[in-house]
């Protein structure tokens, strides 16, 4: 095994400029991949970007394999005589294994394990994790904008801090370890840009990008922190052996990465690293523009759509659907019922005009009817989130409450961002009785739809029941803040506040 790890390392040192023209690269590959994969198969990127699937499993792997390394690095340095590096090393061990096990809520979900009463009430998820609590919650977005900001672009001062005369030797080789090369911002860069968007409202593009979107960056910010520890261990096996004051001037060089990955090299070479460079540079380049414009087509460009359409839908059906479409819009209800009925004659299994119909006849009032269509646009389409929904939404009129439930949740693991279904789904859990699920349910749409006045008074109704009076009481305000004229939270407000009193 050592022989494998010494012939590696040569390798790498041999050919460390295409190394690390790779490592920068690489990101940006794998963010059009999964681009790829959403825009073309949806339902697969929904779902490796859950809960407990691939991406977050990934990122647990990445974060543990990198605190053990760092552990080792740590006591490698201790061992050496070298103090500060050693602490700091085992300091950034103990930050990675935390994370790696926050990934895995601390193992609570594999062996089945309770929450603790203190974390159902204060944990957003209901479980035993730090980061989900509430008052991190509203911080966490600008933690990982922050610590992708650090990572990302701390190599450019840290190099003229290095230089700086004031520090001691031990400080200045700390800060050449600790330095991400500049290869690695591109793992670090894609949290800053996702939370980023998420934080700032106004750059926000509506259906561009769902929370879920977050898991690949994250798993890249953990892939990043993997690679920074390896790139920290190769350093301290170039610089070979410390003195116990610091490093020497050539260890110390030798730790620090260059500036460029053509740094040094005579000019052939040179000319050959940045031709090589600049036809991956390319390449994404052409990949990034193939993705842009199919996702313009599938989602924004009509035409496209409506040609992809024509392609497995007969015209005949499609215009009468488009017809009906243009009746219901005008309030001509009827008619649109009769153009729906003529487009799902053309096509049986044509799912959005049989949604259309379900929606025309739930309108009228005929709620049967609008089942058997809903049921029919989900045998024709078993991931049709809204009809899901819509369906759920009228069992639980009917008081079906078990089977609209159902339909709640098929319709979130089609499209786990649907505010509507957590909040529909939310209401048919309270009128169950199962107020934690309620509970996780509203705060979730709120996550979504935090201007949703209705959710926040549901949320109170249910905590109030649970006792969580205090709680209760904050989202009475909330939703009054948002909807000062609203009778019925109001009204709540002063009932749950009379049993506060003493």
């Amino acid at each position: 095994m050592s022989e494998i790890f010494k012939r590696a390392i040569f390798w790498i040192n041999k050919n460390s400029a295409r190394v690390k023209l790779l490592l920068f690269y690489f990101p940006i590959a794998a963010v059009l991949g999964f681009l790829l994969v959403k825009i073309e198969w949806n339902n697969v990127y929904i779902n490796i970007t859950q809960e407990d699937h691939f991406v977050e499993n990934a990122q647990f792997i990445a974060y543990f394999a990198a605190s053990i390394l760092a552990a080792l690095a740590g006591s490698g340095c201790l061992k050496k005589g070298h103090l500060l590096n050693g602490v700091l090393l085992f300091v950034f061990a103990a930050l990675l294994l935390f994370v790696s096990m926050e990934e895995i809520a601390w193992g609570q979900r594999l062996f089945s394990a309770g929450t603790p009463e203190w974390f159902l009430q204060n944990n957003v998820q209901k479980e035993t994790t730090v980061h989900n609590l509430k008052p991190v919650q509203s911080l966490l977005h600008l933690l990982y904008v922050l610590t992708g900001s650090l990572f990302s672009f701390w190599w450019i001062p840290a190099k003229h801090i290095a230089a700086g005369k004031r520090l001691n030797r031990e400080l200045k080789a700390a800060i050449r370890l600790f330095s991400p090369g500049w290869y690695l911002m591109t793992f670090f860069l894609p949290v800053v840009v996702i939370y980023a968007y998420f934080l700032l409202p106004a750059i926000q593009i509506n259906e561009f990008a769902a929370w879920y979107d977050q898991e690949p960056a994250e798993l890249l910010l953990a892939l990043g922190f993997l690679l920074f520890v390896v790139a920290v261990m190769l350093r301290l096996k170039r610089a070979d052996q410390l003195s116990p004051a610091g490093e020497s001037v050539q260890n110390g060089r030798a730790a620090l990465d260059p500036e460029g990955p053509t740094a040094g090299m005579p000019p052939e070479k040179r000319g050959q690293i940045l031709r090589e460079a600049a036809l991956i540079a390319v390449v994404l380049l052409a990949a990034l523009g193939c993705l842009a414009w199919r996702y313009m087509k599938v989602r924004h460009d009509s035409e496209s759509l409506w040609k992809r359409k024509l392609s497995i839908i007969p015209s005949a059906a499609l215009d009468h659907n488009s017809l009906a479409n243009d009746l219901a819009a005008q309030g001509k209800t009827a008619e649109a019922v009769k153009e729906y009925n003529l487009a799902v004659e053309a096509k049986p299994d044509y799912a959005d005009a049989h949604y259309n119909l379900a929606l025309a006849f739930a309108k009228q009032g005929r709620m049967e009817e609008a089942i058997l269509h809903y049921k029919a646009a989900i045998k024709a389409q078993p991931d049709y989130a809204l009809a899901h929904n819509n369906l759920a939404n009228a069992l639980a009129a009917q008081g079906k409450l078990e089977e609209a439930v159902l339909h709640y949740k098929l319709a979130l693991q089609a499209r786990p961002g649907l505010a509507e279904a957590h909040y529909n789904l939310a209401n048919a859990l309270a009128a169950q009785g199962k107020l934690e699920e309620a509970v996780l349910h509203y705060e979730l749409t709120l996550k979504a739809r935090p201007d949703l006045a209705l959710a926040y008074n549901n949320l109170a109704n249910a905590l109030a029941r649970q006792g969580r009076l205090e709680e209760a009481v904050r989202n009475y305000r909330q939703a009054l803040k948002l909807n000062p004229g609203y009778a019925q939270a109001a009204h709540n407000l002063e009932i749950v506040s009379k049993r506060l009193k003493p």
